[in-house]
């Protein structure tokens, strides 16, 4: 039985998704609630992170394309981690350096590095004529939330980076500008 690569139904991950929309839901609430936590940035990801994870439950197009959202949240754990760090005073301990690469690395392999895998699945959707058969409300995710995302990710995976090379490369130039 061959099975068509725009279309199946992977229960598996519809729960995993559904998961992610409960996550990101109550993450909205917690900006709302507690204003020090709000970023407009952030309300943006989350409403579009919102919108794919709906997609995610309802329609059982392209749940490879799909799942990609949920490879995102492997960098969560140590985003979190992170804020907890910073918020305890604990930036100056090892834990926090270690925390940060772990992030870096995690976040690299999750959310940039698959960028041209992504793009390229896309492309072999649309050579071999599957673009009609994904639902609307999908294919319009699948490219311009993918977009949002990809270049949300990229900004912020740029940041880290820069943060990388003021600790480790260039940390001479890091400490010249505190004094």
């Amino acid at each position: 039985m061959n099975v068509p690569m725009s279309r199946y139904n992977c229960l598996l991950l519809r729960h995993g998704v559904a998961g992610y929309l409960g996550y990101t839901i109550a993450d909205v609430l917690m900006m709302m609630r507690h204003k020090s936590l709000f970023s407009k940035v952030f309300l943006v990801h989350h409403f579009v992170g919102t919108l794919c994870g709906l997609a995610g439950t309802m329609f059982t197009s392209v749940p490879w394309i799909m799942s990609t959202y949920l490879y995102y949240e492997a960098s969560s754990p140590f985003v979190h981690l992170r804020f907890l760090l910073s918020n305890l005073g604990w930036k100056k301990t090892r834990l926090y350096t270690v925390n940060a690469l772990l992030l870096m690395t995690v976040f690299f392999l999750c959310r940039v590095a698959i960028i041209p895998v992504y793009w390229r699945t896309v492309y072999l959707l649309y050579t071999d004529g599957s673009f009609p058969q994904i639902d609307a409300f999908v294919y319009y995710l699948m490219l311009y939330g993918r977009v949002f995302f990809d270049i949300l990710n990229v900004y912020w995976f740029s940041l880290m980076m820069k943060v990388f090379f003021e600790m480790f490369v260039w940390p001479n130039r890091a400490s010249k500008k505190d004094n």
